[in-house]
């Protein structure tokens, strides 16, 4: 059974466009390493760039059978690509990724959650 890992980061006012630039490169130069980075963790990602009232968020979500020890895994890498992704997230966004780890346990509330779909 497939397991999901969900962060939301903040992009800083007036980061967007370095975001949107960081992002451009996953498509670009980085694709190749990226595609390898998540099989090699056997991680399925995906990242979305959420507008709202209070500034911009990257919404990133990692599916597979340990989404969150792969996530581990990754930020404790020391290889070329891991080092350039922290790296940005650092510059663009302010976060220490391997910070996050330290935070507390989300919770996903049934109450939200439709099961018919």
């Amino acid at each position: 059974m497939s397991k999901l890992f969900v962060m939301a980061i903040p992009i800083p006012q007036g980061k967007e466009e370095d975001w949107q630039n960081f992002a451009d490169e996953f498509s670009g130069s980085w694709k190749e390493k990226f595609k390898a980075s998540r099989q090699k963790w056997s991680v399925h990602e995906r990242t979305f760039y959420q507008r709202t009232s209070k500034g911009c968020v990257a919404i990133i979500t990692l599916e597979g059978q340990e989404p969150k020890k792969a996530f581990q895994q990754f930020i404790s890498s020391h290889d070329d690509f891991t080092k350039w992704f922290l790296e940005n997230i650092k510059a663009i966004q302010n976060v220490d990724l391997a910070q996050l780890l330290s935070d507390p346990e989300s919770e996903l509330s049934e109450l939200f959650i439709d099961s018919e779909v």
